[in-house]
């Protein structure tokens, strides 16, 4: 039951550009306080992999959840 922490999204900006420019094969992971909102900003910042328990297992409907999540795109982002 972490909170997203909004100044981290400018470290997964500078990691993911980092991955990037080496050309390693690493996925960068992200977790705490991911949501349907914060994933996409996630996404936006360069994020492969996103952790999220508390969002999905607060709700009955696990599945709906998930969808939520798979469907969240950095270019639905301001």
């Amino acid at each position: 039951n972490q909170q997203f922490i909004e100044n981290q999204l400018n470290k997964i900006k500078i990691i993911s550009k980092k991955i990037r420019n080496y050309r390693n094969e690493i996925i960068l992971s992200v977790d705490g306080g991911i949501n349907d909102i914060t994933s996409g900003k996630c996404i936006k910042a360069g994020a492969d992999m996103l952790v999220s328990g508390n969002f999905i297992f607060q709700s009955k409907n696990y599945q709906q959840r998930i969808d939520l999540l798979k469907h969240c795109k950095s270019d639905h982002i301001s």
